[in-house]
C-alpha cells in the first residue's frame, strides 16, 4: 500500500539511512542501522507504518526488496514507496531509506 493511517499520539520520523556499496550485505547493513535508530527512539521495526526507499537502479531496488523481508513482517509489511533516485549523499551510496514509525 502507498498509504497508512496512523492513530498514535506520537510518531518517529527517521533520518535517511544510506546503503554504502552495491551488494546485498550493504543493503542489510543499512536496515540494521535503521533498526538501531528506531530502538534508540523507543520504537521498533514492527511499529513502522510507512517506509520510503530511494534506490539508484532497478538492480538495487531488488536488493531492497530482499533485505526488507528480513526486517519487516511479510504478512503485515508497512505501507511504502520505492522511487528510483539520482544524487544520494555519497558516491558509493546504493539506496537510502527513511521511515515513519509509531511510538
Amino acid at each position: 500500500s502507498q498509504i497508512a493511517l496512523v492513530g498514535a499520539q506520537r510518531v518517529v520520523l527517521t533520518g535517511s539511512q544510506v546503503s554504502f556499496g552495491f551488494e546485498q550485505k550493504d543493503a542489510h547493513l543499512a536496515f540494521e542501522r535503521l533498526q538501531k535508530e528506531l530502538e534508540q527512539s523507543g520504537t521498533s521495526m514492527r511499529n513502522v507504518a510507512f517506509a520510503h526507499y530511494y534506490p539508484l537502479a532497478q538492480s538495487i531496488a531488488a536488493q531492497v526488496r530482499v533485505a526488507r523481508r528480513e526486517f519487516f513482517d511479510e504478512a503485515h509489511p508497512p505501507a511504502g514507496s520505492l522511487l528510483l533516485f539520482q544524487g544520494l549523499t555519497s558516491m558509493d551510496a546504493g539506496f537510502a531509506v527513511d521511515v515513519v514509525a509509531v511510538k
